[in-house]
């Protein structure tokens, strides 16, 4: 079994919008990962797109370990639109903490 080195940051699984129900996988997933002693948190996607930066700006404040998007086939085009959003993030991120990235190597 696997475990994390890493504990300070959690582990963030970003939920389509509720309709109904809470997807139960997440609630599953979260569970688990709580029980092996990890952080967890289960934050939900927006619908509209013109809040997606401010979902990636509150994900990369948190310091994730990890972010995990699921869902079924219609969540993949959100998700396609959040990712380049994610990939400028952590490309700034990098850009403008150049000395923690070279303590890393």
């Amino acid at each position: 079994m696997l475990k994390s080195e890493n504990k300070n940051g959690p582990i963030v699984l970003v939920s389509p919008s509720m309709t109904y129900i809470f997807p139960s996988g997440y609630g599953y997933l979260a569970g688990y990962l709580v029980e092996r002693g990890e952080k967890v948190k289960i934050l939900i996607r927006p619908k509209d797109q013109a809040d997606f930066p401010k979902l990636v700006k509150q994900i990369m404040d948190l310091k994730p370990l990890l972010a995990g998007f699921g869902g079924l086939y219609p969540d993949l085009s959100p998700i396609k639109k959040i990712i380049p959003i994610f990939e400028k993030a952590l490309w700034l991120d990098k850009k403008m903490s150049l000395s923690q990235i070279s303590q890393c190597n």
